[in-house]
């Protein structure tokens, strides 16, 4: 065999291989579904006023916290509030503005660089007395690139992660006293 010969197939088998991925990943979905939930001793509204003012969002969101070196300010996006912060010590930065309100649900667009934008919110729910359900859901979607696909199969654990401490850091900051 030639040194031409393998070179050739050396790039169909590449070419085969990226069809292969190509493929696979169009059958993977096109976005993931992030959710997790907590249940809070306090009551709803109490709760609610919390999530809703995004001055309290550094307070649980421990990526936005001043103490791990974040710089955060808050502004307003499309007539609704957000809060912007970056990070001093690995340069890591994003936004999450809330985009609405309907019923018991705040909704928000989560915004990182590198990665797409991501709507979702945060549904607030009384789930008996003093006790309040706080699910927050997220939807991540996926462009056809098959790296991206397969990256979000690791999603889920990645932002869930995230999501899950913040619920719980704002479940210790409603019993300190919340707004």
């Amino acid at each position: 065999m030639s040194m031409k010969q393998k070179i050739k197939l050396l790039l169909v088998g590449i070419g085969g291989l990226f069809l292969l991925f190509t493929i696979i990943g169009l059958i993977i979905p096109s976005s993931v579904k992030i959710s997790r939930g907590v249940i809070i001793e306090a009551d709803s509204i109490q709760v609610m006023q919390t999530v809703m003012n995004v001055k309290t969002w550094p307070e649980w969101m421990s990526w936005m916290q001043s103490k791990n070196g974040a710089l955060i300010q808050f502004t307003v996006q499309n007539g609704q509030p957000a809060v912007e912060w970056r990070s001093v010590e690995n340069k890591d930065k994003g936004m999450i503005s809330m985009t609405g309100t309907k019923n018991d649900l705040i909704e928000m667009l989560h915004e990182f660089p590198g990665m797409n934008a991501a709507k979702g919110g945060i549904r607030i729910r009384s789930a008996g007395q003093h006790q309040t359900e706080v699910l927050w859901m997220m939807e991540y979607p996926l462009r056809w690139y098959p790296w991206e696909r397969f990256e979000g199969i690791f999603l889920d654990s990645m932002i869930g992660a995230a999501l899950e401490k913040a619920l719980n850091d704002l479940n210790e900051y409603m019993k300190r006293g919340g707004v």
